[in-house]
């Protein structure tokens, strides 16, 4: 404990740190608070100290260097999210398992439509089935695709379409990280086809979905179990 405040105490983050001690505790403590170069008093040469002091400026230039990117980074990564957040369309990324992990905030599908949630969340029960389906394809067969249309229902009641478009990303083995892309409200456009929706869905005397739709929905259920 006497160590890690004498840590504390010893300025800001940019102090270069040499511990000369033959106390092992003292220099596990030291060890844990994050110092690299540690050496036992005991037959310590002139050249040997030297030695530990270069390192322990090279090990604090590389952490400076670091805080430096990492603080750029950030940066461009809240520009990024300012200006998303400004557009009408839907931005979005997921991962390999399909979970957002960036919705911008100004216009999405539903206001759930947030980082962690699977993608096929964002928009109505029956459709569900058919998202994980289309990205599902997606995920064993990456490629870019466009205008992949599918319908969500917001708090107040409204139903709109959403028309998605997106490219594969990779990390830097190659390996598929997950699909970033946009969406559009397509609603306007598609409200000429809303009743024909409806209609082609379901049965106009009992409102449940008909049978077409119900063996479209079973078919996608057995190739997904």
């Amino acid at each position: 404990a006497d160590v890690q405040e004498w840590l504390n105490r010893l300025g800001p983050s940019s102090t270069a740190i040499v511990v000369l001690t033959d106390n092992p505790e003292v220099a596990t403590a030291a060890r844990n608070g994050g110092v690299v170069a540690i050496a036992q008093a005991i037959e310590l040469s002139p050249a040997m100290l030297t030695s530990f002091v270069e390192i322990a400026q090279t090990v604090q230039n590389l952490k400076h260097f670091q805080t430096r990117v990492q603080g750029l980074y950030d940066m461009a990564e809240q520009r990024f999210a300012d200006m998303a957040n400004l557009f009408t369309d839907w931005l979005w990324e997921i991962d390999a398992n399909m979970n957002l992990v960036f919705s911008s905030s100004r216009k999405r599908p539903i206001s759930g439509a947030v980082k962690g949630i699977s993608i096929s969340e964002c928009f109505m029960p029956e459709e569900r089935l058919r998202v994980e389906d289309d990205f599902a394809s997606l995920l064993r067969d990456p490629q870019p695709f466009h205008d992949c249309d599918y319908w969500s229902i917001d708090h107040h009641g409204t139903r709109s379409c959403w028309s998605l478009s997106g490219v594969p990303i990779r990390d830097p083995m190659g390996k598929l990280a997950g699909f970033r892309g946009v969406g559009l409200d397509v609603s306007r456009e598609k409200a000429s086809s809303d009743k024909l929706y409806y209609l082609v869905n379901h049965d106009t005397l009992t409102g449940l979905t008909n049978r077409s739709r119900f063996v479209e929905e079973l078919t996608r259920s057995i190739r997904a179990a």
